[in-house]
This record gives structure tokens, sequence and C-alpha cells, in this order.
């Protein structure tokens, strides 16, 4: 059995069994018509959690630790107009949260589910907001922090100067500690980028300045981001920006560094009239700053040896990677993921026969192509610097799928990361992982043969479901399938 050593911590050595693994896989359930999609929730005491949805139908199913279904319930509501917003779990409940539009107001309301899936009393209020002709707030949205000691509910109203963001925080028994509002002006459209709260109660909300002169088509489009940054402390916001006139930037993405309570931020840039200058910025932050000093890495055209992309030229390889996650390290450094992703769209239009008479000139078929190519993974030291920077090869091009089976899943376990995804999705459609650790060091294996076992794997809609199992669905011929990976 092959073996790893590694350095856990940054400090301590230890070995790892990377083989070391055992799966479980569910029976086929059929995938009903009536709802268009699935989410999979999580794990508590009650089982592994399904959540079935369309407009106006909602089920939850439960599956035992061996996969089993042995419970569902059809989620239904007495108020009218109501709409679910999230499922979230807590040890022994599900927190089903929705919202009801009851005339010039919309109110955010919470069920609690338990173990023989009974709601234990009516919906508890935990917000409510004022619509008019003059906003148009977007329905609200749940986050939980990591170990669910808080959890934030914000919506938003997107207006051509000015984005306001309305957040409620609360505790774990879902008490409002706070409710507010968060004002950002621009001569140029604002959008919402991120919203996340950490186990302390702090608040991360970071908002988006389009740049006035980019086209529809420019991938570079934002000229600067505001980030308010609330303590949990006190509740006071520190606002802070990022911003060059000199470069554009695109796909930030955030986490929270819970041991240091500070908020991680990661893009691409690229140089507004030396486009060569293309890479990936990054930046840690606690408090206070009208501007943000951040981290710039430039790609280089070795960057991209022996890439699985078709793209020869290095700038096109550049201008396709996306910033896709950000791990903390514990001496508070970070690792962050790139995946190189590009997708191409088109309406192919056909004319009606010539012989024919139609009032229907012509008409068309939506047509996709989605590429997910190599994850580039990269670990910065605490002071900024580079630690070390691994290309993982990889290749997944699939068609008419908007990309649904490709990309990956992330998951920590025995101390070492593991990227699984699904590989050759139109031949074997094996599910693969890279390990690494914390030194870079990193190896690919077969975890699962999805052919012998007739699957087609979701990958990024797998989840983390503990410390060292994640449940992973299948689809396939309108079947689905749950797959537990236990390390």
């Amino acid at each position: 059995m092959k073996t790893i050593t590694f350095t856990i911590l940054f400090a301590i050595v230890a070995t790892v069994l990377v083989n070391a693994q055992s799966i479980e896989i569910s029976p086929t359930q059929k995938m009903v018509s009536k709802y268009d999609d699935y989410e999979v929730v999580g794990t508590n005491s009650i089982g592994t959690i399904v959540h079935y949805y369309s407009k106006g139908n909602n089920k939850l199913q439960v599956f035992n630790s061996k996969l089993r279904p042995f419970n569902e319930v059809d989620l239904n509501f007495d108020e009218k107009g109501s709409k679910i917003e999230k499922i979230l779990l807590t040890k022994d409940l599900i927190l089903v949260f929705y919202s009801v539009l009851e005339r010039d107001y919309e109110y955010l309301k919470v069920k609690r589910i338990n173990y023989r899936l009974d709601a234990l009393k009516e919906g508890t209020l935990l917000d409510s907001i004022k619509r008019s002709a003059i906003n148009s707030y977007e329905g609200y949205f749940v986050k939980p922090s990591l170990n669910d000691q808080y959890y934030v509910a914000f919506t938003y109203d997107q207006k051509p100067n000015r984005m306001e963001v309305h957040y409620t925080l609360m505790d774990k028994q879902l008490k409002v500690l706070k409710s507010a509002d968060i004002y950002t002006d621009d001569k140029t459209n604002l959008t919402l980028e991120s919203v996340k709260v950490n186990n302390h109660g702090d608040l991360l909300v970071v908002v988006g300045h389009l740049n006035r002169r980019s086209s529809d088509d420019e991938d570079f489009s934002f000229k600067s981001f505001t980030v308010n940054y609330i303590s949990g402390d006190n509740y006071e916001t520190s606002i802070s920006s990022i911003t060059d006139e000199n470069y554009l930037y695109k796909d930030l993405v955030t986490n929270w560094d819970e041991e240091n309570r500070t908020a991680i931020l990661v893009g691409t840039y690229q140089k507004i009239k030396e486009r060569e200058d293309i890479g990936v910025f990054y930046t840690a932050i606690k408090s206070a700053g009208q501007t943000i000093d951040y981290n710039k890495i430039a790609f280089k055209e070795e960057d991209f040896a022996g890439t699985n992309s078709p793209y020869r030229k290095w700038m096109d390889n550049a201008e396709i990677q996306i910033p896709k996650r950000i791990i903390p390290r514990s001496d508070g450094g970070f690792i962050y993921i790139l995946e190189a992703e590009y997708h191409n769209f088109q309406v192919i239009t056909t004319a009606p026969n010539s012989n024919t008479y139609s009032y229907y000139p012509e008409y068309g078929n939506y047509y996709d192509e989605n590429f997910y190519y190599d994850l580039m993974v990269v670990s910065v030291n605490p002071d900024g610097t580079i630690d070390w920077r691994s290309n993982m090869p990889k290749s997944q091009e699939t068609e008419n799928d908007l990309g649904r089976y490709s990309s990956f899943l992330y998951h920590g376990a025995n101390n070492v990361s593991k990227l699984l995804f699904v590989d050759d999705i139109y031949g074997n459609g094996n599910l693969t992982e890279f390990n690494f650790n914390p030194n870079g060091v990193w190896n690919k294996q077969v975890i699962l043969n999805s052919y012998r076992d007739d699957l087609l794997l979701v990958a990024k809609k797998g989840i983390q479901v503990s410390g060292n199992e994640v449940v992973i669905p299948s689809e396939k011929k309108n079947r689905l399938r749950l797959v537990k990976i236990t390390y």
C-alpha cells in the first residue's frame, strides 16, 4: 500500500495511507419529472439528506449510514407565495429557510424539522423587508459559518448606480444579533460578489465595480472592489477597496481564515495597456484601510508547459485560469486553486425548406461546448511570497450539459488535500483524485470505476459531510444514486 510522508501543520512529520478508503453506493432512485433538480444537503444524526425541488414542489429524502433510503416528506407550507431559500442542517435538525410575500413585505422564516420529518412548530419569523416600485430586492440568501455558530441572511437591490445589501446576523439558535443595510455608490454598474460570515460573527461583504469601458464580452470587467468588514465584536463596519487605475480584474473568490480571523481574497488581473501582464492577485485583510495592499503574481509561458488545453499560446491559457477555492494554512498562509475553464455557446439557426411557405422563417438549436482542463495549486506564505506551485493535468470536454459533470470537488482528509473529478467523462468516467500534501507533493489515482458500477458522477454537486467522508451524486438515464467515500 502506497504511503506519503509529509509535514502536518508545517511542523510535525506523519504518514498517511492515501489508498485507504471504503465506498458505499445507494440503490437507484428514479428522478421524478416534477422536480427540476436536487441537492445533497449534508449528513447529521437524522441521516444523509437530499432535497428535490422545482417551482412549487419540494421533497426531502433521507438515507441511512449505508445509503439506504428510509424516509421522505413533501415540504408543504400554509402560507401562500412561500419559497424555499435554503436548507441547512444542525446536529439533530433540518432547518428550512423560506420567504413569504404578503402585500408590500417579504418575510424570511425558518421551520425546524426533527428526525421524524415533522415540523416542530410553525415557521419562526427572522427578518422582513419592504418591497415597492423603487426597489427590486433579489429574495433571501442564507449562509452559515464554518461550524454553524453564526448564520447570515441577506438580500440585495442592484440599481444602476447603487448596490443596497440588507443583512441579518444570527447566532446558532437563530437569535437575531444585528440587522442593517450596506450602501455602495458609483457612476458605473455594481454587482454583489461575496457575502460570508465566520465563526466569530465577522461578516465580509464585497461589491464589484464594473469598468464603464468594458464590452459585454470582455473578461476582465471590474475596475475595483469595495470590501466591507463588519466586526462580530461591535458590529462596526470597516470599508476598504481593491483598486488600481492601470488594471482590470475578474473572478474574485473569498474565504475566511478562522484561526487568524482574516478574510482572504483571490482573483485574476490584467494590465490595461500591457495585456501580457496577466496573473493572480491576492490579499488577506483584518480591518480598515482605504486601499488594500495586494500581491500580484504574473503568469509566465513556462506555467503552461505540457498543458492539456488545446491553446498553444500561453496568453490564451492565462486568460482561462479561474480561481475556484481558497484553503487556509495553519500558519497564516493559504492555498488557492485555479482551474482552466472556458465555454462556447451557440444558437445554430436553420432556414426552412425553400419550397415551403412559413410564418416562421427560421428556427434555432441551442448548443454549448464546455472545457475544463488542468488545475494549478499555489501555496502562499504568511508574508505573501509563494511557497510552492503544482500543476495537476486533467481534461474534461463535454457538449450540451453546461459543464454539469466537469470540474472537481475539494476534500480534506487525514491531513491530505484531495481534488476529486470525473476523468474521461464520455469514456470510462472514472472517479479520480489528486492528493497533495502541505509541501506540494502530489499523486493521481483512480478510486472508482464508474463504467463498471454504471455511474455518471457529478463531482461539483458532491459535498464533504464529515472530516473523512464525501457524498457524490450520480445521474444516469434519469436515475439518481449516491456514492459515499470514507477515508
